[in-house]
């Protein structure tokens, strides 16, 4: 299994490297590995789709909850249109 893996990272990096430079912007932030990248370059596509910044966080849906501001937990505070993969790269440890 561990092979396998490492074959996954080797192919992840490569591609990071080779035809999705863009990652390389996104490396930089601390805690945003290859795959965090990768998987956020992907979902969105071409960044000329959105005129804003903020535009991008409303598309992933990583927008506060307008009924409940307020909320202290992390899941309720999120739109329920939100990326999967997205949510569980930013905000779980796996």
């Amino acid at each position: 299994m561990t092979v396998k893996i490492k074959e996954y990272d080797r192919a992840i990096k490569q591609l990071t490297e080779t035809e999705y430079r863009e990652t390389q912007a996104l490396l930089k932030v601390y805690g945003v590995g290859q795959l965090t990248a990768l998987t956020y370059v992907l979902t969105l596509g071409s960044k000329e789709r959105f005129q804003r910044s903020r535009d991008v966080g409303c598309y992933l849906g990583l927008r506060r909850n307008a009924v409940s501001p307020e909320s202290e937990t992390l899941s309720s505070a999120l739109s329920r249109n939100q990326s999967v993969a997205i949510f569980w790269l930013l905000f779980t440890d796996g």
